[in-house]
């Protein structure tokens, strides 16, 4: 509303611009000497990619466990969702490891403090036996995982056949006469995520769930499976499961968060459950032999660990 003022002030800014270039002075780039040496903190998977990639690209690697055994979470799983073999990868990626010439391993180890600066870094690892050890390195690579949800819900840990997805795996390697006689499964979708407490997907746990189900269609053709989701997140060609496992009679009743499927235990142990089909707009009861929950994932506690290294974490 006022040009000849607004006129007058644009004229100072580029007064000012101008007087800001005139003393401008080039900046340069400083060169520091980098430590070619990688601290790597987790022994799973993740971990053990990291440290053999760094390795093999000539540099020295410390690959820190603090429990007494490589391999985290894939010690608990059977395949993958294409069938490959997991006991067998993870038994050659630990001997990859275990014989790499620039890979040293310290288990039962904790980071207990470090310092330094870009590229020259020193930590503090100390044993669960009070030894401590000081490392040199230029980077550090935090893959310390994640943990399966262990429910509280649908009489999780109060009955011997409701069970996650990491127990069902479990019960299917030891070939747990249990499932082969069970004449019913029912899988129970999200449990533990896309919730308030946790609102992400787990996105594994769809696709787990059409497997586990297909595995026991495999070991007993005539037992009723069903499945109570939300969504179905099988994605990409994750898909071909989900044809699979409806054209072999596995039966799918969506569920939502206002009328969450209920679980009692009546009389002789018998397992009951009741969920509102949607479309049917009525409750369909069924008398699982076998509940398996499909428990997300949760990040593992390492606040002090973030601590140290003055990682930003946020609430997942």
């Amino acid at each position: 509303n006022d040009p000849h003022r607004a006129t007058e002030k644009a004229k100072d800014l580029v007064r000012m611009a101008v007087a800001k270039a005139a003393f401008i002075e080039p900046l340069y780039h400083v060169s520091v000497p980098v430590t070619k040496t990688a601290l790597v903190v987790g022994g799973g998977v993740a971990g053990m990619e990291a440290a053999l990639g760094v390795a093999e690209q000539g540099c020295q690697v410390h690959l820190i466990e603090k429990q007494g055994r490589l391999g985290g979470n894939a010690r608990y799983l059977r395949s993958t969702w294409e069938g490959d073999d997991i006991p067998a990868y993870l038994e050659e990626l630990i001997a990859k490891i275990e014989r790499h010439p620039s890979i040293r391993i310290y288990m039962n180890t904790e980071v207990a403090g470090t310092h330094g600066s870009l590229g020259n870094i020193v930590t503090t690892l100390i044993e669960a036996d009070g030894r401590s050890h000081t490392i040199n390195h230029g980077v550090t690579i935090l893959a310390t995982g994640a943990k399966e949800y262990k429910p509280t819900e649908f009489m999780y840990g109060k009955h011997a056949h409701v069970l996650t997805h990491l127990d069902l795996d479990a019960a299917l390697t030891r070939q747990d006469p249990h499932l082969k006689n069970s004449k019913c499964a029912v899988f129970i979708q999200c449990v533990g995520s896309r919730n308030s407490d946790r609102p992400y997907c787990s996105k594994i746990c769809c696709t787990h769930s059409l497997k586990g189900a297909l595995a026991l269609k495999a070991l007993n053709p005539a037992m009723k499976i069903f499945i109570l989701y939300r969504d179905i997140r099988a994605y990409g060609f994750r898909e071909k499961l989900y044809q699979e496992a409806r054209s072999k009679g596995i039966i799918f009743i969506r569920y939502d968060l206002e009328n969450m499927p209920a679980a009692a235990i009546a009389d002789e142990n018998q397992l009951l459950l009741t969920v509102t089909d949607h479309v049917l707009r009525r409750p369909v009861r069924l008398k699982p032999d076998l509940l398996v929950l499909a428990a997300g994932i949760v990040g593992e506690e390492n606040q002090r660990l973030y601590e140290h290294f003055k990682v930003p974490v946020n609430e997942d």
